[in-house]
């Protein structure tokens, strides 16, 4: 049996997205309550109705408090760049599930590997051929390396007080 009650709908989303699987059909299409859902986690929009999952603003909202949820929409949301510029500033593996032009886009693609390394694996290959644009992009690994080693560095002193 699905849930009705909102109240108990967002408690359990705060706890994990996928309870949203859970909810009434009406409030999976109840569009005020879904953006309150996604508020608290994009990655629900896998179970929100079509209706809504083919709407710009429903999508934008999912992107932006979760770049995963680009994997739950359509062709048309992934080859939209603000969608996916929103996706990669949260999520740079979301970089993966965009349209191939995108993983050619250089300041995209450098944004997402800003936002995590990971990111350059799914680069595509007029970005890789591009020497400048992967200096720059190496350069961002670089930077997140030595601010990882930082901060466990950090954690060390703070915490076991090396």
């Amino acid at each position: 049996m699905k849930i009705t009650d909102k109240n108990e709908i967002l408690e359990k989303v705060k706890r994990c997205a996928c309870s949203f699987e859970n909810a009434s059909e009406d409030l999976r299409d109840d569009m005020e309550f879904v953006k309150e859902v996604l508020k608290i986690d994009g990655s629900a929009l896998r179970y929100v109705s079509d209706r809504l999952r083919d709407n710009e603003e429903i999508v934008k909202l999912a992107v932006k408090t979760n770049g995963w949820a680009l994997q739950s929409v359509g062709e048309k949301f992934k080859n939209n760049r603000e969608i996916v510029w929103e996706a990669v500033k949260t999520c740079g593996e979301a970089l993966q599930f965009t349209g191939e032009k995108f993983k050619n886009d250089i300041e995209l693609v450098l944004e997402a590997v800003w936002q995590n390394g990971k990111a350059l694996q799914y680069a595509g290959e007029e970005f890789r051929k591009d020497i400048k644009a992967m200096k720059k992009a190496l350069l961002y690994l670089k930077i997140q390396t030595l601010c990882g080693q930082l901060r466990k560095q950090e954690y060390e002193v703070n915490v076991k007080g090396y």
